[in-house]
């Protein structure tokens, strides 16, 4: 590790509690290669935010792991494996 445990832990600690944090951005090590440096909040890439690329995913890890996510809602509130638009959780 290039860094101690409690800086290495800095983007999750950002991404779960920056206000200005939205769905769909993402919080990296300032470094650009995710090693070192402080979080920062960028936007994903093009690929990341290709919904045929995020199903192709979505069903993979399904099948690879055992596990369904069927009820589990899609950002959006479209389901991951269906398309069909789902009502998102209250926040």
């Amino acid at each position: 590790m290039a860094q101690s445990a409690p800086v290495w832990a800095l983007p999750t600690l950002r991404a779960a509690t920056d206000p200005a944090a939205t769905t769909g951005s993402t919080t990296v090590r300032a470094d650009g290669v995710n090693t070192t440096g402080y979080p920062v909040r960028v936007d994903p890439s093009g690929q990341a935010r290709d919904q045929s690329s995020q199903r192709r995913l979505w069903k993979l890890s399904e099948q690879l792991t055992g596990v369904s996510y069927l009820d589990v809602p899609y950002p959006e509130g479209t389901h991951a494996v269906t398309g069909q638009k789902r009502a998102l959780p209250p926040r």
